[in-house]
């Protein structure tokens, strides 16, 4: 984690909310953790470069199952209306660390499948413009802080800081000093109010710690920041966010971001493709069959 800070200099405000209700054994451990990873544990720490606010906070209502309705969107609506009822927006850069119950002492689950909370609150804390990751309360005591030394990293990652490579013996003739751009198609999204359509992303990674960006035509134009496309992402389970998604060909959202790397930057740049069933449904000449031909015809 020695890179976090460099990254978190380029952020300069962060916020980082811990919600929980009753009492847990998690928050020792990660207030321990934090701590240790980006100097703060509780509190404030703040320099010349950064500021690091970290808080904790009983939540019972907002970590309480959904409403026991029968209508899904009616469940899913009053979680969201009851969040953005207990929370202000956030005025900064925030990413929280939900605790909620898993498995019951019988090993049942906690939550009612219709009355899992998780994807309400998701959509909820993303209206209110927070990041979100969950942990378990009730896995196995013994990996507690794995699990949450993972949640963390997890957090760190959709704010879009990613570990620097370096250079082994298995991979000495790569330069991650080279820009990349991952490309896929997100064939759908389930929602409360329907499943999305396909929707394309490229996701850009600059030369080894980053920033990293994403672009989503059907959604925003131009790139944003990894944490905002996050949020843009998660908001997709609310009645405004769902209508946000522009209907487009997939096909053509391809071509422009290979002309764009093939004929406009001058640098090397490495595209990854993500050759699934669905992206070679929308773009033939990655299918095995296309490729062997176009190697023998070099």
């Amino acid at each position: 984690y020695l890179h976090q800070e460099y990254f978190l200099i380029k952020i300069l405000l962060l916020a980082i909310e811990i919600y929980y209700s009753g009492e847990t054994d998690l928050l020792p451990t990660i207030e321990s953790l934090l701590k240790s990873i980006l100097g703060v544990g509780k509190g404030r720490r703040e320099n010349s470069h950064l500021n690091i606010e970290v808080s904790y906070h009983q939540a019972n209502e907002i970590v309480s199952p959904l409403i026991d309705d029968k209508e899904e969107i009616i469940r899913h609506e009053s979680k969201i209306n009851q969040i953005e009822e207990l929370l202000e927006p956030a005025e900064k850069v925030t990413a929280c660390l939900i605790l909620l119950p898993y498995l019951c002492e019988d090993g049942k689950l906690f939550f009612k499948e219709n009355l899992d909370p998780k994807r309400a609150i998701r959509a909820g804390f993303a209206k209110t413009g927070r990041l979100t990751q969950f942990i378990s309360t009730t896995s196995n005591k013994k990996d507690k802080e794995q699990r949450v030394k993972s949640a963390i990293a997890d957090l760190l990652r959709q704010l879009g800081y990613i570990d620097p490579f370096n250079k082994t013996k298995k991979n000495q003739r790569v330069s991650f000093d080279i820009p990349m751009t991952a490309m896929h198609i997100m064939n759908r999204k389930n929602t409360p109010y329907g499943d999305t359509k396909k929707v394309f992303l490229a996701v850009t990674r600059e030369a080894n710690e980053g920033p990293v960006t994403v672009e989503c035509p059907a959604l925003w134009n131009g790139k944003k920041r990894y944490w905002e496309a996050c949020l843009l992402f998660q908001e997709i389970a609310t009645p405004e966010g769902i209508l946000k998604i522009k209907s487009r060909k997939v096909v053509n959202d391809i071509k422009n971001k290979v002309y764009e790397l093939y004929t406009i930057t001058e640098s090397p740049h490495i595209l990854l493709v993500n050759s699934n069933g669905v992206s070679r449904r929308e773009w033939g000449m990655i299918t095995d069959s296309k490729l062997s031909t176009m190697e023998k015809k070099a």
